[in-house]
């Protein structure tokens, strides 16, 4: 018997209005900027953003559907290991903010591959910015797999036209609202992924039988183990790797990659960009950590009953798809 879950009416209209409330900030600030549309303007918000949206914004870009789907898988399959990043990546961040930053402000550039040209020619800014391409469309093709991917668990939409119609809507309120109505969309998007973790975390605490026995379940099955100091190149994470990974990773990202970038370049201050990037640190490491502790408490939920190991009733083929598994279908008893 087929005990798949779909989503209902009540649900279609939220995930609707997420769709149209995006495309409605495009058009807002489109309608804003329509008597001066500049490129400073377009591609800089003016330099005029407030430092609230920014941080927001350098949270979500860094972290996005990926994060809530499959870290909570991550953690669910190998333990929490993971979480070390958390370590790491603040100080990649102040480190950006103190050696990067200052550069491309004292350039007065607005965009790090500006800065390459001055640097080093022509042909290095080109070359850069050719590998960026790909590199984003590589990126892209995987963040829009992320909701795809979680709505075809629970809908009978296909992979194919999830992506076109999520791809539709961020090309829309992109190019019709310049870097404003992409920071302000990411603004909402952020609540929107905070407030399902949290709704998650009420029902799914109960569900998994108490924090207590969250703990019990994930120490009993080794999940718990963060700390490994031991140098393997056979094994999934070391502490070295993770944290040397997450260290270097920011500063890479934050530093050079042009979506971090330009948010912090829209700030009208050196001081403002350095603040808005190191405040960021609290919402990005408060996300990874509720989307990572999230797979302990589906692991507590689903240790005798896996709905990938019962994919044929379940109709849950992917590790990625538990969550929305388990807000359609609780208990668990009713899942296989």
């Amino acid at each position: 018997m087929d005990h798949r879950a779909y989503l209902g009416v009540v649900d279609y209209v939220v995930v609707g209005l997420t769709l149209v409330i995006s495309t409605i900030i495009g058009l807002k600030f489109r309608s804003k900027n329509t008597k001066d549309e500049t490129s400073k303007e377009y591609l800089l918000a003016g330099k005029d953003m407030s430092m609230f949206p920014v941080v927001m914004s350098i949270t979500v870009t860094m972290l996005s559907g990926v994060t809530i789907l499959g870290q909570p898988a991550e953690t669910y399959r190998y333990g929490i290991q993971l979480l070390i990043v958390c370590l790491g990546f603040p100080i990649g961040t102040v480190l950006t903010s103190y050696i990067f930053l200052p550069v491309y402000f004292d350039c007065g550039v607005s965009t790090s591959y500006e800065f390459l040209e001055m640097r080093y020619g022509k042909i290095t800014r080109c070359t850069i910015s050719g590998l960026f391409l790909a590199q984003m469309i590589l990126f892209m093709s995987v963040v829009l797999y992320a909701p795809a991917l979680a709505l075809s668990a629970v809908t009978d939409f296909s992979l194919e036209v999830s992506i076109v119609i999520f791809g539709l809507v961020c090309s829309f309120y992109c190019a019709v609202g310049g870097l404003r109505a992409v920071i302000w969309t990411d603004v909402f998007q952020a609540g929107l992924m905070f407030l399902s973790l949290i709704v998650i975390y009420i029902k799914g605490v109960g569900e998994g039988g108490g924090v207590s026995e969250i703990y019990r379940k994930s120490a009993e099955s080794h999940r718990l183990n963060i700390f490994e100091f031991r140098e393997d190149f056979v094994r999934r994470y070391t502490f070295m790797n993770l944290f040397l990974r997450s260290v270097l990773g920011a500063m890479a990202y934050y530093g050079s990659s042009q979506i971090e970038v330009q948010r912090m370049l829209s700030l009208r201050s050196l001081n403002r960009a350095k603040s808005a990037l190191n405040w960021s640190i609290i919402p990005v490491a408060s996300l990874v950590t509720l989307c990572m502790v999230l797979g302990l408490v589906l692991y507590a939920i689903f240790d005798t009953c896996d709905p990938v190991a019962d994919k044929i009733h379940t109709g849950v083929t992917k590790y990625d798809q538990k969550n929305q598994i388990f807000v359609l279908k609780t208990p668990s008893t009713h899942i296989c």
